[in-house]
Formats: C-alpha cells, structure tokens, sequence
C-alpha cells in the first residue's frame, strides 16, 4: 500500500474522530487541514469546518454573556 493512500486513511479516521468527538478547536483545525492537504473536496473536511465556525460563534456568545453580566453587575 502506498505511503500517501495510508497518510490519507490515517487523515480522514483523525478527521472523522475530531468531528464525531472533539472538543479541542485547533485539534479540529489541524484535522481538517491535514485531510483537506490530500482531498480537498472530501466531506468530512466542509463538515469540520462548519463545526469549527460554530464552535467560534459559541463561544464569542459565551464571551458576550459574560461581559454582559460583568457589566451590569459593575
């Protein structure tokens, strides 16, 4: 089996890992280039994009609160 068809099975299963289970934004960042280096087109690499973009926007909105309650509180 070639070195870049099993860098690119070891890619996607990092992938799919991070968008079933990951919590870490950058680990899902870093799987989603990697993957996107060898395809990309692949699905799993727009799914883990989208998921980052919303893991941001939750944040931010965390961020938000808390500065709103920080600040009613002051």
């Amino acid at each position: 089996m070639p070195k870049r068809y099993t860098r690119l099975q070891s890619a996607e299963a990092e992938a799919r890992k991070q968008l079933d289970s990951g919590t870490d934004v950058a680990a899902m960042m870093d799987a989603a280039g990697a993957l996107r280096d060898y395809d990309a087109e692949h699905p799993v690499v727009t799914a883990l994009e989208a998921r980052v973009r919303r893991a941001f926007e939750a944040n931010l909105l965390s961020i938000r609160t808390t500065l709103a309650r920080a600040s009613a509180g002051a």
